[in-house]
């Protein structure tokens, strides 16, 4: 498998190679936070606390 990684790094700081920047964190709005996809609100699907749970249908018996 392949996985990105993804890292957090504050407003104005130089990235580490070989990082680059595709997106900026911003404070939620009025109707709570939100993701975005090349400026288009993500309609995909959500867990209960909001992101993708990569052990939803594992049940660890297989």
């Amino acid at each position: 498998e392949d996985h990105a990684l993804v890292a957090a790094f504050p407003a104005g700081a130089s990235l580490p190679e070989p990082f680059r920047a595709i997106g900026v964190v911003a404070a939620a709005g009025p109707d709570g936070p939100a993701v975005t996809v090349d400026g288009a609100a993500y309609e995909g699907p959500r867990t209960p606390l909001g992101g993708w749970d990569p052990y939803a249908d594992w049940d660890g018996a297989r």
